[in-house]
């Protein structure tokens, strides 16, 4: 097991000249911020974490994104000359076609949020939105999924693991030093008559998007691309539906699930009644059981959940959720089935990862801990885990992907323990009470 830093620790060793203003009052009872800003309705915080940063942010959607804007400038503008220099996202054809369907769909949160960043950091308005639409063209069917429960774990709570995977042709170097987590702490923000929650993400500087998110009555979501079971297609259905903001994205639905839903039957409601632009499959946890949904633009989603998960290699042991990037089920409309095991499996080795994580659930088998499920996450992929190291590709030259950051997340106790795989500082995992920056 590597080493594991403490956020609260290393933030205690900062020299705390560094920090602006008067930082006695800060939000959380978390660690000494390096730096704060503050806005009309409230202040922003920035913690140290090795090479991770922590933002706390406070007050409205726009005084939020400032706060989080000036905070990281230099990281926000750094990544998105890299993905600029990478993608051509400034003046590329699909990038300008993407941020217009993104802008039609997001709603007044998250135009304030992109409106506030932008003011911020520097970028333009248009900039900061070309910075979140990047997500579409570095996920092409990656990342890893493992949660436990009930009998599986020591206390019966539920521990969610994931590994978030980026292309291994040059973004490794686009997205190392990057990776941010942002607690948002909404004040007075009502929506629909229900006061929104606060949300920790989990993700590169700038983006706000449900990749990892956990919210503060304990919902947890994840996202996986599903591309490889349901390929994207621009044909008539997609551009109708994009249209106007008629479906949305999932790692956006993501998002405003976890500001607007407290339980799991609301959550249940909302991504059972809507679609999704892009094939994918969703986690969501609380505190006591874990499952997922399988998401398409042409169907309803379908919720997958131990026992029973569907037909297509599904091998997962009672009181876990494991998975990767294809579905389960296997009548779904549009479904291809170019990849089909692990003789014939994707450059991403979708089926590699899972059968590797599924093995490992029944070789550590029960009481699992946190720590247990830190383990399978950094199992590395040629000893059957789902990890995929820098460098693996010379000994697997046919593999797509590189590990970006693994994430496991006590759900009960509302701590997030992340790794930083791609960065070179060998931090091993680093502890976040996320009880210290949550304050509702």
């Amino acid at each position: 097991m590597k080493k594991r830093m403490t956020a609260a620790l290393l933030g205690c060793l900062l020299i705390l000249a560094q920090a602006c203003g008067d930082d006695s009052d800060h939000g959380g009872a978390g660690p000494e911020p390096a730096a704060s800003f503050p806005t009309d309705s409230g202040t922003g915080y920035l913690y140290d974490a090795g090479p991770m940063k922590i933002v706390e942010l406070n007050g409205t959607y726009y005084d939020m994104g400032r706060q989080y804007g000036h905070l990281l400038r230099d990281p926000i503008q750094g990544l998105f000359q890299r993905l600029d220099a990478k993608l051509n996202l400034a003046d590329g054809f699909l990038p300008s076609v993407f941020r217009a369907i993104y802008e039609g769909y997001i709603d007044s949160r998250q135009q304030a949020l992109l409106q506030g960043l932008a003011a911020g950091s520097g970028l333009t308005r248009e900039q900061a939105a070309l910075l979140n639409v990047s997500i579409l063209f570095v996920y092409f069917g990656e990342c890893s999924v493992f949660s436990a429960w009930d009998g599986m774990t020591a206390d019966g709570y539920t521990i969610t693991g994931r590994n978030w995977d980026i292309p291994a042709e040059g973004f490794p170097a686009v997205f190392r030093g990057s990776t941010v987590v942002a607690v948002l702490n909404p004040a007075g923000e009502f929506h629909d008559g229900h006061e929104d929650n606060s949300v920790a993400l989990i993700g590169p500087a700038g983006w706000f998007l449900g990749l990892t998110v956990l919210n503060e009555k304990g919902l947890y979501f994840e996202y996986n691309n599903g591309t490889l079971s349901i390929p994207l297609d621009y044909n008539l259905e997609f551009i109708l539906s994009a249209l106007g903001g008629r479906v949305t994205e999932g790692l956006t639905q993501n998002f405003r699930a976890a500001l607007d839903d407290d339980d799991r039957d609301e959550v249940d409601r909302y991504f059972t009644a809507n679609r999704v632009l892009v094939a994918s499959l969703v986690q969501v946890a609380d505190e006591t059981e874990a499952w997922h949904y399988e998401r398409s633009l042409y169907e309803p989603s379908r919720k997958v959940q131990s026992p029973s998960g569907g037909d297509y290699l599904y091998d997962n042991p009672a009181g876990t959720d494991i998975f990767t990037n294809h579905f389960f089920f296997t009548d779904w409309e549009h479904q291809r089935f170019l990849y089909t095991s692990l003789e014939n499996d994707s450059p991403s080795k979708t089926f590699r990862r899972l059968a590797g994580m599924q093995d490992l659930a029944r070789s550590y088998g029960a009481p699992m801990t946190v720590e247990t499920v830190e383990a399978i996450m950094e199992t590395p992929i040629q000893e059957g885990g789902p990890l995929v190291n820098r460098g693996t590709q010379e000994t697997m030259p046919d593999i797509l992907d590189v590990t970006n950051y693994a994430a496991v997340t006590d759900i009960h106790d509302r701590v997030f323990y992340v790794y930083p795989a791609n960065e070179d500082s060998g931090s091993g995992w680093i502890t976040i009470d996320l009880k210290k920056y949550f304050h509702p």
